[in-house]
């Protein structure tokens, strides 16, 4: 019988792209990644949200990478959103993922952490986990009770609102401001950022109606 596959999530420091972009407020959207072994090397495509002056530094900060080559910003109505670059997979976590049979998956980076989902046979998890061990810190790791698509789907949502209001909202979540009933109040979260109630409510009002009008528009 095939193997069964699952979601895994690794959080981890200090891989190839958070020492890149763990000074700079810029973040990884989304990956376009193209191995070929026959020659070690990949290709790949990133879409950088932060401002077009931090996609610049981050340019500036992959040319000195020794293993990356072949880097050139991609421009869309006269501003550069997107990196594309060539590198040695030997050298990177990318070559992990591919030779051990990864079916899909998807990195993030926010404040200097990447947030790996990759859907892989159950018997490859220890290994792979092993693998970033070595390359990497990690942090954490678990099975996701979710799919890929879904987490993609997310992160879209979550970097069409604004850094504070992304603050307060996962602050909110996680502490359980949306159990029935609520395990934190308004006050809490007031207390815990250093702001007013009604910046709160504000905040979270914002993130609730941008959430809406992708899921219904």
């Amino acid at each position: 019988m095939p193997s069964k596959c699952h979601l895994y999530s690794i959080t981890a420091e200090h891989t190839d792209w958070s020492i890149q972009t763990s000074m700079l407020p810029v973040k990884l959207f989304h990956t376009i990644f193209q191995p070929d072994l026959r020659y070690n090397y990949y290709s790949t495509v990133l879409k950088i949200v932060g401002g077009e002056k931090y996609i610049k530094k981050l340019a500036s900060n992959l040319r000195n990478n020794n293993s990356i080559y072949n880097l050139s910003l991609q421009y869309y109505n006269g501003k550069s959103e997107y990196i594309k670059f060539s590198g040695k997979l030997s050298e990177t976590l990318y070559y992990t993922i591919f030779k051990n049979g990864i079916l899909d998956y998807y990195c993030e980076v926010f404040d200097g952490l990447e947030n790996w989902y990759f859907v892989a046979p159950e018997e490859k998890f220890e290994y792979i986990l092993k693998e970033f061990n070595e390359k990497a810190s990690v942090i954490s790791q678990k099975y996701v009770d979710s799919n890929i698509d879904s987490i993609k789907s997310r992160t879209v949502l979550l970097y069409d609102i604004t850094e504070k209001a992304r603050s307060i909202l996962v602050y909110a979540f996680n502490h359980g401001y949306f159990n029935i009933p609520k395990d934190v109040n308004e006050i809490e979260i007031a207390r815990h950022f250093d702001i007013s109630i009604n910046m709160v409510n504000k905040y979270l009002r914002l993130a609730e109606n941008k959430t809406f009008k992708k899921l219904f528009t």
